[in-house]
């Protein structure tokens, strides 16, 4: 169950836990103001992430425990439509993972993840297919490819070949 505001991340637990999608809108959280957030979660998440950024310097996991915060308020944009912003927030925390961390961890595969379907849900699709190509080669080398992840990256890539090059034409060499 997820609890809205800084309360709700203090009992969430640590912030080394996977994180879930939010739960689908229901009409009391759909019916407000134009312009005004759903709620003050996503205000929130970001100022927690910022927080916990600018304490780097003085607690070194700060900025390790910032990233899944960061994470979360990405997705938490992407859901509210904000897609480039989203990105932008993605792809900032990848660059901290990447540098601590190799392509192919479970944070940065997750994170790669949601770039290329938000790339491609944006209608983006050479650079959907770009992000989703690497991360199905990382994927098969990390969890097989049979594994039910690799598999649903697969298929993504399939129906991008075809909308980019038709049923019948091959893929150009790169």
């Amino acid at each position: 169950m997820y609890r809205c505001g800084l309360e709700g991340l203090r009992h969430a637990g640590s912030c080394d836990a996977p994180h879930r999608p939010l739960p689908a809108p229901t009409a009391a959280r759909t019916q407000r103001p134009a312009g005004r957030p759903r709620c003050g979660f996503l205000r929130e998440l970001l100022t927690l992430g910022c927080l916990l950024g600018a304490r780097r310097g003085s607690k070194p996991l700060c900025g390790q425990q910032a990233r899944p915060c960061r994470a979360q308020a990405a997705h938490c944009r992407a859901e509210l439509g904000q897609v480039t912003v989203a990105l932008q927030e993605f792809e900032a925390v990848l660059r901290q993972v990447r540098a601590v961390d190799s392509d192919a961890c479970d944070e940065a595969i997750e994170l790669r993840r949601a770039i290329g379907f938000l790339e491609l849900s944006a209608g983006r699709l050479v650079e959907a297919r770009r992000i989703l190509k690497s991360l199905h080669a990382d994927m098969c080398v990390v969890y097989g490819p049979d594994d039910e992840d690799t598999v649903e990256i697969a298929e993504a890539l399939t129906r991008i070949r075809l909308a980019l090059y038709g049923a019948h034409r091959e893929e150009p060499e790169a």
